[in-house]
């Protein structure tokens, strides 16, 4: 005897061995309960799994959430400190501005006039068909002017020219490289003047090559005087100083054309 014999007397089936239903539907109703209760035993270990996912999954929301408001919240706090910055980077800016206004006005109020005078005495030459003439005294005087810096306060704060406004950093620095450049040909002249000493007067054929540098060098002049006036009027609204006409100086110009 097996267990088969509580389910079915006879094997196989034929008319005189048919199938003890009752057993089998005992035996199957048996098996719809176990599956029943793995089935349900599987869910309820399922749910309890996607409880805790869910759960962790709200955590990391929660988290996400508190981060996203912090990142918020420092990038508010940088955009401020930038934004201070900034404005304090501007405030620094313009004081510098005007501790350079007061410190360079003076001078370059003064560069017109110096210039002027220095073509002033350049004119006393007197131009002769062979050449120019021109004293010793008065023309080592000029050399001696152009080796001399033109702008000392403005060269030894050529790093904060920048914080100039309306572009007189700019002006300022073409002025030191213009006058730089003639100092440079004024160099070159003295060089080529005829070496006299006992003579009070200068003479420089006209063919000579002295001659040619001394013409540049009134010509350079000219026109850094008229650069030097421009700058001259912008600085004094830039300051709000008295602002100088220039009338003598302009009429050097003129009477140069």
């Amino acid at each position: 005897m097996s267990m088969l014999d509580g389910v079915s007397q006879c094997w196989l089936l034929s008319e005189t061995c048919v199938v003890w239903w009752d057993a089998w539907a005992v035996l199957v109703g048996a098996f719809v309960g176990i599956a029943t209760v793995v089935v349900a035993a599987r869910s309820w270990l399922t749910s309890n799994r996607a409880a805790d996912i869910a759960s962790d999954t709200a955590k990391i929301t929660l988290l996400s959430a508190e981060i996203a408001k912090d990142s918020a919240r420092i990038a508010e706090e940088a955009k401020i400190i930038a934004e201070r910055q900034h404005e304090e980077t501007i405030n620094q800016r313009r004081m510098t501005a005007q501790i350079l206004g007061s410190l360079l006005h003076s001078e370059i109020a003064m560069l017109p006039v110096r210039l002027g005078s220095i073509i002033e005495t350049l004119d006393e030459a007197t131009i002769a068909p062979d050449g120019t003439v021109i004293g010793r005294e008065e023309l080592n005087w000029i050399f001696a002017e152009l080796s001399h810096p033109c702008l000392p306060a403005a060269e030894s704060a050529l790093d904060r020219l920048h914080c100039l406004e309306q572009g007189l950093g700019e002006q300022v620095a073409q002025l030191i490289g213009l006058w730089k450049t003639i100092g440079v040909a004024a160099k070159r002249a003295a060089g080529r003047v005829p070496k006299a000493d006992s003579a009070t007067e200068v003479v420089i054929p006209k063919n000579a090559n002295g001659f040619n540098d001394y013409m540049l060098l009134r010509t350079s002049l000219l026109s850094l005087l008229a650069h030097s006036i421009a700058a001259a009027r912008n600085f004094a609204k830039f300051t709000g100083s008295h602002l100088s006409t220039y009338d003598h100086e302009e009429s050097l110009i003129k009477r140069a054309r």
